[in-house]
């Protein structure tokens, strides 16, 4: 995780704000051209998968606790999917560089 906190820059006007829930998966937008990891943030314990068209599923996705934020890496024209562990919630992405 270090090495993304240090090399990593954001990428101007393409961070997202998305919804996710309990009921089913939700997914961003695609990543833009030159994406090499996002940081991502969210209200609530979520489950996460970072591929072309992800699905994210409990106990098999990776687990995000709440408030914390992560560097995780992920390409351009990849989507992020979220499902809530316990509550609904947002979860904030930001695309990086470098």
């Amino acid at each position: 995780m270090g090495i993304y906190q240090t090399s990593l820059q954001w990428m101007a006007g393409n961070g997202q704000a998305m919804a996710y829930g309990t009921a089913s998966s939700s997914q961003s937008a695609a990543f833009p051209t030159g994406t090499s990891a996002i940081r991502v943030v969210s209200s609530t314990d979520v489950w996460l998968e970072i591929s072309l068209g992800a699905s994210a599923s409990a106990g098999v996705s990776g687990f995000l606790p709440a408030n914390l934020v992560e560097y995780l890496p992920a390409g351009e024209s990849n989507t992020l999917s979220a499902k809530a562990a316990t509550l609904n919630g947002i979860l904030y992405i930001k695309p990086c560089c470098g």
